[in-house]
């Protein structure tokens, strides 16, 4: 009756190295998973709002975008102060300074 505990036993700690080892690798294989999907490519390559070295083009975005263009409803829930630091952003960015 001794040897069937005793092999009971062992199979229970082989079965909870296998879970452990299954659990370990699934996590490493999501892990990677995962970081490779956050890697972020070239400035400029991923968001239209960072140019790089193409201004026009993030301008064109920003201005474009129905959601931060004119009548947008950024401009309806932004605070005055809000308004005036984004029209000077804009202004110096896109249109060479001269903003509020």
């Amino acid at each position: 009756m001794g040897s069937v505990r005793r092999r009971m036993r062992t199979a229970k700690k082989k079965g909870a190295a296998v879970r452990l080892l299954f659990t370990l690798i699934a996590t490493a294989v999501l892990m990677v998973a995962t970081a490779s999907v956050a890697l972020a490519g070239a400035p400029g390559t991923n968001f239209p709002e960072q140019p790089g070295s193409h201004v026009a083009n993030a301008c064109d975005t920003v201005l474009s975008n129905p959601g931060t263009g004119a009548g947008g409803p950024f401009a309806m829930h932004a605070s005055p102060t809000a308004l005036a630091i984004t029209a000077g952003l804009v202004a110096d960015a896109c249109f060479g300074g001269g903003g509020g």
